[in-house]
């Protein structure tokens, strides 16, 4: 892959990166130098050990109970790090891969259908905390029109070979950005300008009662998340979008589990906001054409330069970002990843009717759970609960089935008979 295209391709997943890292970065909760430097060095990492382009997102569940529950920067850090710990020990262990083995395609497509449904959801969301149809002023540069034209100009290149999309979408955004801080509307404040700051690491130590706070406030909602969309989602995926790879599995459960469980053993410590894979990220870098680990090395590059020499300073030009590109960039995403649900439409002469319908039945109420809950945890149970019970119903039928058999057998040998 040449490096021109390498380069338009890393904006890719970052429509789920600026929201949280702003939002963590402006209460305090986070330090917006290390998140940079660090998720760019797990971006290299994760490149060359599975040489796609895997991304580096930060933990979405304890990103929002974070906010929601005013959380100091060293119970993040808490529960970042039991998490990972635990997902570690489960991958090398292999019960993680025991686990993955025998969970339904069914519940897992679910869960993947209802992650892709939230990213277009909060793409909606985005759009619509725009100025909506105004023009006075600035708002010109953040508004329906601007959502509606950027929109169409992605799209018409949706199935492009060279997706060059991503890098146009998030170039505009830049450039609106600085033109709301270098050149604010009339009376209104000017936004903080970036400014050259060379990044001065601080390690932050949690007290137990923090590890406590943390994992049961944060972690143990995130644990579900990162088990299944983290890790089995993500193994499936890859081996759906690269099924000519000479890797089988393209990324072992086990593997991208010991890497989850291995991101935030040390960047944790530095204040760092927790990541983890992601089946939405991935289906992002793919859909706006990365097809090696090319663009994601050089995202973090990117990532760990701006971490080291502009910091905290970014805050204001990420603020700034126009929330209707930003939108139509999470929307792009969660379409793509809507798009893996297409295995689950099965040969109708090779399978009962009764069992394609139960499938999608589970898969369907996994991703409302998903999508209504806002949590993978709790959709994965609705789903195995819907599973179990059409389980049940189907072994019923076949007994049923099979009783009926016998009895006509049974019949028709007592006529033969007579």
């Amino acid at each position: 892959m040449h490096l021109g295209l390498s380069l338009s391709l890393a904006p890719g997943d970052l429509g789920t990166l600026l929201p949280i890292l702003l939002a963590l970065s402006k209460s305090n909760q986070t330090s917006l130098a290390a998140s940079l430097i660090w998720g760019g060095l797990y971006n290299i990492v994760s490149g060359y050990i599975f040489r796609i382009p895997m991304c580096v997102q930060p933990m979405k569940s304890i990103a929002s109970v974070a906010l929601v529950s005013k959380m100091t920067p060293t119970q993040i850090e808490s529960a970042g790090l039991s998490v990972s710990a635990i997902i570690f020990l489960l991958s090398i262990t292999h019960t993680i891969t025991w686990v993955a083995h025998r969970l339904p395609t069914e519940l897992v497509r679910g869960i993947q259908l209802g992650t892709g449904l939230n990213l277009v959801l909060n793409g909606v969301t985005a759009v619509l905390a725009s100025h909506q149809w105004a023009f006075v002023n600035g708002q010109w540069m953040d508004n329906f029109v601007v959502a509606i034209l950027v929109g169409a100009a992605a799209l018409s290149v949706y199935n492009a070979r060279r997706n060059l999309s991503a890098l146009g979408l998030f170039l505009l955004g830049l450039v609106f950005a600085l033109v709301a801080i270098w050149a604010p509307p009339a009376g209104t404040p000017p936004p903080a300008k970036p400014a050259f700051t060379l990044y001065s690491p601080q390690v932050l130590v949690p007290s137990w009662d923090d590890f406590r706070i943390g994992f049961m406030t944060a972690g143990l909602g995130q644990l579900a998340l990162t088990l299944l969309n983290s890790v089995v989602a993500v193994s499936r995926l890859a081996d759906d979008l690269f099924p000519n790879s000479s890797d089988t599995p393209v990324a072992s459960v086990k593997s991208i589990g010991v890497s989850v469980g291995l991101l935030n053993l040390v960047g944790c410590w530095f204040g760092s906001v927790p990541y983890c894979h992601g089946s939405g990220g991935l289906a992002a870098q793919y859909r706006f054409g990365a097809r090696s680990e090319v663009s994601i090395v050089m995202l973090g590059i990117f990532k760990i330069l701006l971490g080291l020499f502009l910091g905290q300073s970014l805050v204001g030009v990420l603020d700034q970002f126009p929330q209707s590109i930003l939108g139509v960039m999470l929307i792009l995403a969660g379409l793509e990843l809507c798009t893996v649900i297409k295995d689950q439409s099965f040969d109708l002469a090779a399978y009962d009717r009764t069992v394609i319908n139960d499938r999608f039945v589970v898969m369907f109420v996994t991703a409302g759970g998903v999508v209504g809950f806002k949590n993978d945890g709790i959709g994965f149970l609705i789903g195995a609960m819907a599973c179990a019970l059409l389980y049940l119903q189907q072994r019923q039928r076949q007994r049923t089935l099979a009783k009926a058999n016998a009895d006509l057998g049974a019949s028709t040998l007592t006529e033969g008979g007579i």
